[in-house]
């Protein structure tokens, strides 16, 4: 029983030895070797030539560069074998008897194989021998790498680039094109300066992959892939210059033991940089609307400065420029050329972010500018275009152009003089070049020394529009004769004009005259004409620094000023103002236009009245100008709300102060009567 349990073991422990033997050697050699070695069967042959000869000639065949004799020396009676001299290069002379029917070929070490193919006769009973020279085939390994593309941050990275610190999939295929097996392939990939993210089972030293992908017979292939990292830019040296290769080389033996080595690589570039221009217009059409300007003073022991805001302007437009680093490299010294406001729109203010000369990856410039428009008109913004010299290479960007539509009255007045039969003739013409209608008042005065011819105003309104459509004044105080015509409303392209006759004893002075509008939504102004020194024309234009009309001198004072972005301010003085322009005339809401109205005689009721009446006018303005400011700064606030309490609180005064004149007058009056 003991000895039956030894042999058990026995046999258990030889078994095991056999399985431990002889299991994992065919798993090997089918992992790294190919199993057809033996050179009598397993080579394969390619043909490179074939040659026909006479009997006693010599046919040639270059195989390799080597050159090869062959010459038929003898043949057998029914002409089915050939005696063959074979003469590699200058080695010794090989001779060979060949048969149709049985051993057919020689060879030279496995390399060079000669068959017979054939015996013929010609027309002279003379054999020629067709030969087939075949080579030993050889194998021969092909790459092909596919890399994967990325989309990083918006940024689409081909798969021949790479982005900075970000991973890269990559996949060699390796494939056996050649004619014949090889074996005991080991395969080995430099990254270069790549970061390997996993070793999975490859064998990783000193930037290498390698791996043994064991035996490739004819047209097999192979595939291996893994994921690097690039490295992350060192933020000064060109993209550029700045290339990483992956390089492969495979090497493996062949049926004979002989090596062969095979490689090849793939390059990946660096992106280029992109930049995002975009421009754009918030409300694209818009009305226009009454506003008013208010200074900004600073004052520090060394400096003092103004800048002025605008308020209460309920429509407006804002132009947005924003630049967008869409790409994964800093962009330095930029230049752009912004889009031109036109002089016919007033910036009022400013919001920057960022800079547009230095501009990182996800990072923007941002410039937003809030529009007010001084006229009515279509108005087109060129696109913004951005350029810049990365590292050499020259790029541009651009955005797209941008329109605004201002709706609203232009209205345009003018003043002229022209010398006539009579004297001179003056000319007062409105139009409306906008495309909303406008209600217009015009209002003008002349002195009394230049002799206002009478009746000629009202003999030039003849044939104008309809008198049931407007109302026009004339009247005469202390030689002063002032003409006012009102309530014409002006559709888009209509205008109309009227004058009058004076004759002066020379060349006349002439103050200017005005002409109100008013325009829906929320729009009214005034303009004030030319005036005539000795007859010669000034012209007036509005400046915004001060809030007043002046006189068009050779060195005037800009009609457009810097605006600041709205600021906690002392809000002692306040300018109100629209502005509506061409290129001779401006245009101001809400201006008062001061009218002499004294008497002939004046009796002694209006010397105690006229202190009265002005006092009147100074409560009156005191109470428009208190509340108008103390309500103002609320404008962007409460909208509307406003000139409605501003109004309601004015008339309530207002009635307050006539109860009081009209007491005091008939105070007056009973002491007078007494």
């Amino acid at each position: 029983m003991k000895k039956r349990f030894y042999d058990w073991f026995s046999l258990l422990c030889i078994v095991g030895l056999v399985l431990f033997f002889l299991i994992p050697a065919p798993a090997m050699a089918e992992s790294s070797l190919c199993p057809c070695d033996d050179l009598d069967y397993c080579v394969e042959w390619v043909k490179e030539d074939t040659v026909t000869i006479k009997w006693g000639q010599i046919g040639k065949a270059i195989v390799g560069g080597t050159e090869y004799k062959f010459r038929p020396d003898d043949f057998n009676e029914d002409n089915t074998g050939v005696l063959i001299s074979a003469q590699r290069g200058n080695e010794d002379v090989l001779s060979e008897f060949l048969f149709l029917n049985g051993d057919s070929t020689f060879h030279w070490d496995h390399d060079i194989m000669v068959a017979l193919k054939d015996i013929s006769t010609g027309s002279q009973e003379t054999p020629d021998v067709k030969l087939e020279i075949y080579s030993r085939g050889l194998p021969e390994l092909d790459f092909e790498f596919k890399a994967s593309s990325e989309k990083i941050d918006d940024v689409k990275v081909e798969s021949d680039q790479y982005a900075p610190g970000e991973e890269k999939f990559v996949e060699v295929t390796v494939k056996n094109t050649g004619d014949a097996w090889i074996e005991n392939v080991v395969l080995e990939m430099d990254i270069d300066n790549f970061r390997l993210k996993s070793k999975g089972d490859f064998e990783f030293r000193d930037q290498v992959i390698k791996k043994n992908l064991g035996c490739f017979e004819q047209e097999e292939s192979k595939k291996v892939n893994f994921t690097v990292i690039a490295p992350e830019w060192d933020g000064t040296t060109s993209p550029y210059s700045i290339n990483y290769n992956i390089t492969a080389k495979a090497g493996g033996y062949d049926i004979k033991g002989g090596y062969h080595s095979f490689g090849d690589s793939t390059t990946f570039s660096c992106t280029e940089p992109e930049i995002k221009v975009k421009l754009e217009v918030v409300n694209e059409e818009i009305n226009m609307s009454s506003w008013f300007v208010r200074p900004l003073y600073t004052q520090t022991d060394t400096h003092q400065s103004v800048d002025f805001e605008i308020w209460n302007a309920w429509e407006h437009s804002f132009l947005r420029t924003n630049i967008y680093n869409t790409g994964l490299y800093t962009v330095d010294d930029l230049e752009v050329q912004f889009a031109e406001i036109p002089d016919e729109l007033m910036v009022s203010e400013t919001h920057e972010s960022g800079d547009y000369k230095r501009v990182s990856p996800e990072g923007q410039y941002y410039l937003g500018q809030k529009l007010i428009p001084i006229e009515s008109g279509t108005y087109k913004f060129p696109a913004v275009v951005v350029t810049a010299d990365f590292y050499g290479k020259e790029f541009t960007w651009k955005s797209k152009s941008e329109n605004l539509k201002v709706h609203g009255p232009h209205i345009l007045f003018s003043k002229s003089l022209a010398k006539s039969d009579e004297g001179y003739t003056v000319t007062l013409k409105v139009s409306n070049d906008g495309d909303r209608p406008s209600w217009v008042n015009v209002t003008d005065r002349v002195p009394s020394d230049v002799n206002y011819i009478g009746g000629s105003f009202e003999e030039n309104l003849k044939g104008e529009v309809p008198l049931s459509e407007w109302d026009w004044s004339s009247s005469r105080i202390n030689g002063t004769q002032t003409m006012s015509v009102d309530g014409v409303l002006l559709a888009p392209g209509e205008s109309f004009s009227f004058g009058y006759n004076i004759n002066p004893d020379s060349a006349p002075d002439l103050p200017y005259a005005t002409c109100e509008f008013r325009g829906l939504p929320d729009y009214e102004g005034e303009l004030q004409s030319s005036h005539f020194v000795s007859g010669n024309e000034v012209e007036r234009n509005f400046d915004l620094s001060t809030g007043e009309w002046v006189d068009d001198t050779e060195d005037p004072q800009a009609a457009s000023v810097e605006v600041a972005a709205p600021d906690s301010v002392d809000e002692d003085e306040e300018i109100l103002y629209s502005m509506e322009e061409n290129d001779e005339e401006l245009i101001v809401p809400d201006a008062s236009v001061e009218v002499s109205d004294e008497s002939v005689n004046p009796s002694f009721l209006s010397k105690l009245l006229g202190p009265l009446g002005d006092y009147f006018n100074r409560a009156q303005q005191f109470v428009h100008n208190l509340f108008q400011s103390t309500l103002g700064g609320f404008g962007s606030a409460f909208g509307t709300m406003e000139g409605a309490a501003i109004n309601a609180v004015e008339n309530y005064l207002y009635a307050i102060v006539i109860i009081i004149a009209l007491a005091v007058f008939g105070i007056v009056y009973t002491l007078v009567s007494r």
